[in-house]
């Protein structure tokens, strides 16, 4: 009867021996599957290269984000920018991109120590005599990372015949690629009430020049002239920043304004200007993970002891 109930008892453990055994492997079957699911996520909703990015900042901050400025045909003018170095002893380098015979600086070089700024002073001046709206890239290169600042300049007519204002319609402040960007521009006829035939320009570029969309419109424009523009934006766009350029002509003279503005994936996205926060999301997340592995480890070898005395017994 005693020998009956010790292999009843046997039996007993065994099964929940094996339970244990089994509920293990489920639950690390789980935890791979949400840790694939969680790496699948961050590599398809972050953009590396914008972790680097924001990464690489922290070693010294600058007080824009973009420049942006107009000057008439032949003229100058300059821009401020401040650095602030974050870290000891840093080594600045200044470069620009895209900005040949429009841009200089007269000091592309200089070393600073932890919480000394330095306030740049570019000069703006057109050597080309061409109207039209560049674009390119301040280059600010530390010791160890580097941060580019949008430069978009726009070189007027010094007598311009028209003006024109553009703002982004309410529905389309945020642009996602696949989607349109709706925009509500309005020209306006400075020197005579005459009817005047135009052309109208709309080109949507990115920084480096390249154009992503264009169209163009002949008109007769008296006075003011309204007018509601949608474009469609390719599936396949990359995000970034653009600029959205409506210019008039009219004989010689050109007129036209610029929209700054980014192109972006719909869908979820993380910020990340917070990507800091998400990062302690992250870690605890890890450290959650291992308390449990540890967790289920002590278990089982208190289980594998448990059953050794019980064999032993």
């Amino acid at each position: 009867m005693k020998k009956k109930k010790q292999k009843h008892q046997l039996k007993k453990e065994s099964r929940e021996k094996h339970k244990f055994h089994f509920n293990k492997k489920f639950l690390y079957v789980g935890l791979i599957i949400v840790l694939l699911a969680f790496g699948y996520f961050l590599f398809t909703q972050l953009d590396i290269s914008e972790i680097k990015s924001f990464i690489s900042h922290n070693d010294f901050s600058v007080n824009t984000v973009l420049l942006k400025l107009n000057i008439p045909n032949g003229g100058e003018s300059t821009g401020d920018v401040i650095i602030t170095n974050l870290k000891n002893n840093n080594n600045f380098k200044i470069s620009f991109e895209n900005m040949d015979n429009l841009v200089s600086i007269n000091e592309d070089g200089f070393n600073l120590n932890k919480g000394e700024t330095k306030t740049l002073e570019i000069l703006f001046k057109d050597n080309l005599f061409k109207s039209g709206v560049y674009s390119g890239f301040l280059v600010i290169e530390s010791s160890s990372s580097s941060q580019k600042i949008p430069i978009i300049l726009g070189i007027e007519d010094r007598e311009p015949l028209f003006a024109i204002t553009q703002k982004a319609l309410p529905a389309y402040l945020e642009v996602y690629k696949g989607e349109k960007l709706g925009m509500d521009i309005k020209v306006f006829n400075l020197k005579n009430n005459e009817l005047s035939s135009v052309k109208l320009n709309y080109v949507v570029q990115n920084l480096n020049g390249d154009v992503l969309l264009s169209d163009e419109e002949n008109l007769a424009i008296k006075d003011t002239f309204s007018t509601i523009k949608t474009f469609d934006i390719p599936k396949n766009t990359k995000v970034g920043d653009y600029i959205f350029i409506t210019s008039i002509t009219y004989g010689a003279s050109t007129s036209f304004s610029t929209y700054f503005f980014e192109i972006k994936s719909k869908g979820f996205s993380i910020d990340i200007s917070k990507f800091s926060d998400y990062l302690i999301i992250i870690i605890l997340v890890i450290i959650m993970l291992i308390l449990i592995f540890l967790f289920n480890l002590v278990r089982h070898r208190e289980e594998t002891s448990f059953l050794r005395k019980q064999q032993a017994r």
